[in-house]
């Protein structure tokens, strides 16, 4: 267990519990012996997860609790923080590794998009360790706040996303001074391509003439994530990194024009491809689809909405016959169904043009893998 029994018999909280690292770190944290209480926002998959997790227990005696709960709302934080503090616990550690995240050139980006990561990403953590921080001061403690290689260093269609996990990094650092007078360690774990649904959802968002070095890197699966930031935590270091970018962080911080050189490179020839044969590759990648697949979809800035048929679809966007398409530029949110979803999707993204016959669309975000789409279409991408 690499050690990870000196936190048997302690309370851990954690954000983002029901999938990616939170969850992986809740494992080894009950392998350890550790009690753990999972908070996330989908019951469904709380429940699933603290199952996984209870089978990895240490001891029977152990407690594995769960919570559905948006932390980025101070009010549901405050109100599950009263209650769990009613029951006599105390928290031992507490990692905030709820996060979301959305790619999108700024340009183009919605500012509600860029509020909500602020607001879960950010908010989230400071809504935590400002509610949690009262019940560790007498007792001491260990904050771990889940930041991003991303917050050190960031890269193309990743404004919103990056400033947001940059922040945490500078609170963190606050943090860490301020408690250290009532025992409580600060660290910020700054993890680079985990394999989590976080990840895979940037990795299939439009993001053109994104092809950077870290890009290119193998992916950590979330345990290998999860075991580098409780060997961080054992070690007391302040800032936690994965392995797979150690060696790009210490050149970023020796030569930041040499590192800023080699993603501008990469991300224009090189290992990239031309956006010609992008294009290309998604028009091969393109999916006919059924006329019996419909969509409605609720045009902006009203509450009418249009029943319109999904035309074709592919890895970045779809076209969508209409008579009522919006002006190019406009964002919509459509939900498709039909017998060959076999179920309702639901996608979103900004109209690039329109005609007499319908509009195109850039896919922005869908409510489940892109790949998963293509399975319900019979083919994969």
């Amino acid at each position: 267990m690499k050690g990870y029994e000196r936190f048997s018999g302690r309370n851990a909280v954690i954000t983002g519990g029901s999938s990616g690292i939170g969850k992986a770190a809740a494992g080894l944290l009950a392998a350890g012996g550790a009690h753990v209480y999972l908070l996330a926002r989908r019951e469904d998959a709380l429940g699933d997860a603290a199952a996984e997790v209870r089978s990895r227990t240490r001891f029977p005696s152990q407690q594995i609790q769960w919570a559905s709960v948006d932390v980025g709302d101070y009010e549901q934080v405050a109100r599950w923080v009263q209650v769990y503090h009613t029951e006599n616990r105390t928290v031992d550690i507490l990692l905030n590794c709820a996060g979301i995240a959305r790619a999108a050139y700024f340009e183009g980006m919605p500012l509600e998009i860029m509020e909500r990561q602020m607001r879960v990403n950010c908010f989230g953590t400071v809504n935590m360790c400002r509610a949690c921080l009262p019940l560790m001061k007498e007792h001491g403690g260990y904050v771990v706040n889940v930041a991003a290689s991303a917050g050190i260093m960031n890269g193309r269609s990743l404004a919103a996303y990056g400033a947001s996990k940059a922040a945490v990094i500078g609170f963190s650092q606050a943090l860490r001074q301020e408690m250290k007078p009532h025992r409580i360690s600060v660290s910020v774990f700054c993890p680079h391509n985990t394999k989590t649904p976080l990840h895979e959802k940037l990795e299939l968002a439009p993001r053109p003439g994104l092809r950077s070095l870290s890009r290119r890197m193998k992916p950590l699966a979330p345990d290998e994530a999860a075991d580098a930031l409780l060997r961080g935590m054992l070690t007391g270091r302040f800032l936690i990194l994965t392995n797979n970018w150690r060696a790009i962080y210490y050149l970023s911080r020796l030569s930041p024009r040499l590192t800023e050189w080699l993603q501008e490179r990469l991300a224009g020839r090189g290992l990239a491809p031309s956006e010609e044969a992008l294009a290309a590759s998604d028009r091969r990648r393109e999916r006919r689809v059924d006329a019996d697949s419909q969509v409605v979809y609720r045009r902006e800035g009203s509450v009418s909405e249009e029943m319109a048929r999904l035309a074709n679809i592919s890895r970045n966007g779809m076209f969508i016959r209409t008579r009522h398409p919006l002006e190019a530029g406009l964002y919509v949110n459509a939900n498709l169904f039909g017998d060959r979803f076999g179920q309702f999707m639901n996608v979103e993204g900004r109209v690039l043009r329109s005609d007499d016959d319908g509009m195109a669309v850039e896919i922005t975000h869908t409510d489940q893998e892109i790949a998963d789409l293509f399975e319900l279409l019979g083919d994969s991408l």
